[in-house]
């Protein structure tokens, strides 16, 4: 393994960070990103639309949580 192969496995520092990776919203301390807005968006579209599929909640719930 050569030095530019063990630099890009290092997790990214925030100065290293994009305009892309900055939250979207900052609510009560809680960061949300683009993904996470496109989840509670799902989430939301799917309960209105009365779909109760407990495992598929369960599944969005925990990709938010990551």
């Amino acid at each position: 393994m050569n030095y530019n192969e063990e630099t890009s496995l290092k997790p990214e520092n925030k100065e290293n960070r994009q305009a892309d990776d900055l939250p979207v919203f900052e609510i009560f301390g809680i960061n949300l990103y683009s993904d996470d807005l496109l989840i509670l968006g799902l989430l939301f579209f799917l309960y209105s639309e009365k779909i109760y599929d407990e495992e598929l909640f369960i599944i969005l719930v925990l990709l938010l949580i990551a």
